[in-house]
């Protein structure tokens, strides 16, 4: 891929990242199940707008996370089923940690700042640090448990040093 496209394949992924957000958000794997569903099928069950989340199922798909079986009809694929709430191997929780406003404040409002002061952006956007926030937020302190215990249920009971923050101080 030409370097050019590949900075602009880069700098759109925050819309796929969010497409895969509200996937995980509105539960669409586990609806999906094992059957193909129209989106406007799909849409009644999830009280959405068929249009709207065909448009984002085809979004999706195109990036391999669903299939497209038909013109507008959408199944699970190797990928999504790690979207399922009941897998045992879920990401979803991860999904949703990553991108919540939480999570994602500190990114897009503080990330600059943090990098011209040293002040990680967390801190910046929230007033204090992580698991200082995770003390007095319960239910994002649930969302960043489950989170965690996919990365376990995925990496065993050692996890890659990329999660423990070995090799991130040099």
């Amino acid at each position: 891929m030409p370097a050019p496209f590949r900075l602009v394949q880069i700098g759109s992924a925050y819309w796929q990242s969010r497409a895969l957000f509200v996937a995980a958000r509105l539960d669409v794997a586990t609806h999906l199940g094992e059957e193909c569903l129209s989106a406007a099928e799909l849409a009644g069950r999830l009280g959405a707008s068929g249009d709207a989340l065909g448009r984002l199922m085809r979004l999706l798909a195109a990036i391999g996370v669903f299939e497209e079986t038909a013109p507008m009809v959408f199944r699970n694929n190797k990928l999504s089923h790690y979207l399922h709430s009941d897998d045992p191997h879920s990401v979803r929780a991860m999904i949703l940690l990553h991108n919540s406003e939480t999570m994602s404040r500190p990114w897009f409002e503080q990330l600059e700042a943090g990098i011209r002061s040293g002040t990680p952006p967390f801190l910046l956007a929230h007033g204090e640090e992580l698991f200082d926030y995770l003390d007095h937020h319960a239910d994002f302190d649930r969302l960043f448990s489950g989170a965690m215990d996919s990365v376990e249920s995925l990496a065993g009971n050692g996890l890659p040093p990329i999660w423990t923050g070995a090799g991130l101080t040099g």
